[in-house]
């Protein structure tokens, strides 16, 4: 098997790093500031058929590496993710975190990889220095895995007293 060239290995390595930082401040700071309650975003049906609701979407905001995205419902209803985008130098999605709440006002985190990851080591989210928390795959297309997890009260406390957190996945190449 013939090794990485030194070069990639450091870039790697710098780039898992500032996913880390950020991936803490960002999920610490939206599961501390976002305490509205999110309606379940299922429209009406019809004929037995999903009706695509009417949504309208906001301007997005930065916050560091986070963007928060929204849309509005014809209710007036306002649905938000907060979303962190990791590319590589081809600007091809190595990982890709979004933060929501669920209509019973629970965090839940999905987590996008590439389509190589190996599905049965799943995501593993390291808060400092707390045990890791295993984040599932639920599938994998053939553009990207989709991992998911509830975000416990114990997660948040970790996410937020940590100053970096390590999200790692296995590639299967």
């Amino acid at each position: 098997m013939a090794e990485a060239p030194p070069g990639r290995n450091i870039a790697l390595i710098a780039a898992a790093f500032i996913v880390a930082i950020a991936v803490a401040a960002g999920i610490a700071f939206y599961l501390g500031r976002q305490t509205a309650s999110q309606p379940q975003l299922a429209g009406p049906m019809q004929r037995g058929r999903m009706m695509r609701p009417n949504f309208t979407r906001l301007p997005p905001k930065r916050f560091g590496n986070w963007t928060l995205a929204c849309l509005r419902d014809a209710q007036q209803t306002t649905h938000c993710s907060l979303v962190l985008r990791a590319v590589n130098p081809r600007h091809q999605l190595v990982m890709q975190i979004a933060v929501v709440r669920t209509p019973k006002a629970k965090a839940a985190m999905t987590i996008l990889t590439g389509p190589n990851a190996l599905v049965a080591a799943g995501v593993k989210l390291t808060p400092g220095n707390t045990p890791p928390v295993n984040a599932p795959f639920l599938r994998c297309l053939p553009a990207a895995c989709e991992a998911s997890l509830l975000v416990s009260d114990k997660l948040v406390g970790a996410l937020s007293s940590s100053d970096t957190t390590d999200v790692s996945f296995v590639a299967g190449n």
